[in-house]
């Protein structure tokens, strides 16, 4: 089954309400535990369309990742001019609060999901945050 991108505004508007879903879901019933029923139930669509924008959960879940960072990444750059001006002590203090906020975001969202790491792969966007780290 082919999958579409979504271009017009009401289209986007559901692939993110899918996307949310699934950070319920696996909240919820973990990612295993999670099936795209459970996801389209809590996005309020069918499964067909659900289908319609993702072949199977792990799409959901890569898009998932995808947020999560895109979200680091935007507060790397928002952080980076003023941490260039300060000691090591209050850089790390201020990432360290700021990283906390993110991941408390939306009801605890990334907090809630990031138990799952190792079974959502996290891990293969390090090399693109270590990128822009540098």
């Amino acid at each position: 089954m082919s999958t579409r991108k979504p271009r017009q505004a009401r289209a986007k508007v559901t692939v993110d309400t899918i996307i949310e879903a699934g950070f319920i879901a696996v909240a919820l019933h973990g990612p295993s535990g999670t099936t795209t029923r459970h996801i389209a139930e809590i996005a309020g669509v069918s499964v067909g369309s659900l289908y319609e924008y993702f072949k199977n959960k792990e799409e959901i879940y890569d898009a998932m990742n995808h947020y999560f960072v895109s979200e680091i990444l935007d507060m790397i750059k928002e952080l980076t001019p003023t941490i260039l001006e300060l000691e090591l002590e209050p850089v790390i203090e201020m990432i360290f609060y700021t990283f906390s906020d993110l991941l408390k975001k939306n009801n605890d969202r990334y907090l809630t999901v990031l138990r799952y790491a190792g079974e959502l792969q996290y891990d293969k966007y390090i090399p693109k945050i270590e990128q822009a780290l540098r």
